[in-house]
């Protein structure tokens, strides 16, 4: 009987050991102790090719300083500024604005984000406001709407199963809840990852990164905003794929981003102080041999998990302002992947930062070189299209 509670107890001390460190089929990746590093890497490393755009400015088509979403979709470029939704050509001619803001039928009050389906020529523009997905056609035309749930950001769109994934804002505030929500074509809730609190965890109350959403090799991977795993989707299952052993971070890690302090009915709001060393994920994209993590720690960074050797490294060249990769192919600006599209890696500066820093304009080659003859300071942005080597 004793050996049978002995063994009882054993088995149950590996299980509670196994909910608090990564299995044996996770790909742990050092990241808190690899970022400690700083390394300059050439873009060379990972890409092919690097081509700049300028966006053409016009009274219709002013974009901002910053950039939310890139996509290169059939014979066109498409980019989300101020929640607004542009389209362009691919060599970056403004075509038209995607709808227009308002509350009637066909108009909407926010844009949050954007999918493409280039075979049908649509376009899923999340109005997080209205609670709808709105549907225009390539062509700028409203064609219908998609219900879907209060607060809810459209993250991901699965054109071969015509699934739409959904990121409930401020889940982890309820007790029972969903941290992805799939719906389809229709509206019509298919399943979703349910969000189960941890006992004796206080988790934040305002936090300002979404789960991410990214596909390498036909599948798809996730991160919630709330742990340290990557997982691959199949179907309404979670595969733990790697973890991202924070280091000497992981204690910064639910910490809220802003403190708000309540005043009777009303509630003032800053920027956490203490949450400065706090680690949060933007985005990831995945290569056959690295994969490079944006993140934001005070400032935006880029670090890169060299698959083969199970290394991290913050990247940034020795005099660039940013991180990023240097461009090594145009002889151009520090480049910091923003967006992934097509087997492309975008990122984008500002026209002013452009003349400023590329100062030695005959140093400079081909699109980058092309760019400088006309580009103005108040000028849109400039994109930095990376076209990604292929696998040997």
């Amino acid at each position: 009987m004793k050996l049978i509670l002995l063994n009882i107890a054993i088995l149950l001390l590996l299980c509670v050991n196994c909910t608090n460190t990564p299995n044996d089929s996770i790909k742990e990746i050092p990241f808190g102790d690899g970022i400690e590093h700083v390394k300059e890497i050439n873009i060379s490393r990972i890409a092919s090719d690097v081509e700049y755009i300028a966006l053409e400015t016009t009274p219709d088509c002013l974009l901002g300083r910053d950039l939310y979403n890139v996509e290169f979709c059939g014979d066109y470029l498409f980019v989300r500024g101020d929640y607004q939704l542009f389209q362009f050509s691919k060599e970056g001619k403004f075509i038209r604005k995607i709808g227009k803001e308002g509350q009637g039928p066909e108009e909407y009050l926010k844009i949050t984000s954007a999918k493409y389906d280039n075979h049908k020529r649509e376009i899923y523009v999340n109005d997080l406001l209205a609670k709808k997905i709105k549907v225009f056609s390539f062509d700028g035309n409203f064609i219908r709407d998609i219900p879907v749930g209060d607060g809810e950001l459209l993250l991901h769109y699965d054109s071969d199963k015509k699934l739409f994934y959904m990121y409930p804002m401020l889940y982890f505030n309820k007790q029972n809840s969903s941290e992805l929500i799939v719906y389809n074509e229709n509206g019509e809730k298919i399943y979703d990852f349910p969000f189960i609190k941890k006992e004796n965890v206080k988790y934040p109350g305002f936090i300002f990164t979404n789960t991410i959403i990214y596909t390498y090799n036909n599948a798809l991977y996730c991160k919630d905003p709330l742990e340290a795993n990557v997982y691959q989707l199949i179907g309404d299952k979670k595969n733990p794929a790697y973890f991202l052993n924070l280091g000497r971070y992981e204690k910064y890690s639910m910490l809220d981003d802003m403190i708000v302090t309540e005043t009777g009915d009303t509630g003032f709001g800053e920027i956490n102080k203490e949450a400065d060393n706090k680690i949060s994920f933007y985005d990831i994209f995945e290569m056959s041999d690295c994969i490079c993590f944006h993140y934001l720690q005070n400032q935006r960074r880029l670090a890169l998990y060299d698959k083969i050797n199970n290394e991290v490294c913050r990247v940034r060249g020795r005099n660039a302002k940013i991180d990023g990769f240097t461009d090594d192919l145009q002889n151009g600006y520090p480049i910091l992947p923003r967006f992934y599209t097509n087997n492309k890696i975008v990122g984008y500066v500002s026209a002013a930062a452009l003349l400023e820093d590329l100062t030695d304009k005959n140093n400079v080659k081909d699109s980058v070189k092309h760019i400088l003859e006309d580009l103005s300071e108040d000028d849109n942005p400039v994109l930095q299209v990376v076209t990604l080597k292929m696998p040997d």
